[in-house]
């Protein structure tokens, strides 16, 4: 429907691509998050892995009066950032691709587009000098190629006669 309403653009239909295929991407960023978790948890807190997470809760209000110690909390909010912070990074730098490619594809299609342009000034003058011996180099090569062929379609027929 919306590539209907566009005319047809590439632009558009590569745009939403890029935003299907990225938000269908947040899963994987997601799972490596939880993953990271998992391990991270049991990394830091393996006397907890072994009994109740509730227990280890209760006990660390007992001795220290919060259940937020400076390592939990530091381990919080890294672990937030990664579920949130890693899909906005992602997402950022799909929708910076995105754009930039849909511009290119845009340009393309109109025929706006810029022939590469060489910066440097040094291939100007090499450029015909380098296409006229390719030139030269191909005739050369298609006139051995057609003596080459008279030279056997005269073996053959003399082989048959």
């Amino acid at each position: 429907m919306i590539v209907l309403f566009s005319g047809y653009k590439l632009e558009v239909m590569w745009y939403g691509a890029m935003g299907i295929f990225t938000v269908k991407s947040w899963t994987i960023l997601w799972f490596i998050a939880q993953w990271i978790d998992n391990n991270i948890w049991d990394a830091m807190y393996s006397n907890w892995a072994q009994g109740s997470m509730v227990l280890g809760d209760v006990d660390q209000l007992i001795h220290n009066g919060s259940f937020l110690t400076p390592k939990r909390l530091i381990l919080d909010i890294v672990l937030m950032g990664m579920n949130i912070g890693f899909p906005m990074i992602w997402t950022g730098m799909m929708g910076w691709i995105g754009i930039n490619v849909g511009r290119v594809l845009s340009d393309y299609v109109s025929g706006n587009a810029q022939p590469a342009r060489n910066t440097t000034g040094l291939a100007d003058p090499v450029v015909p000098a380098v296409a006229k011996a390719a030139a030269a180099a191909e005739a050369a090569v298609d006139k051995a190629a057609s003596k080459a062929a008279d030279e056997a379609a005269k073996a053959v027929i003399l082989t048959a006669l």
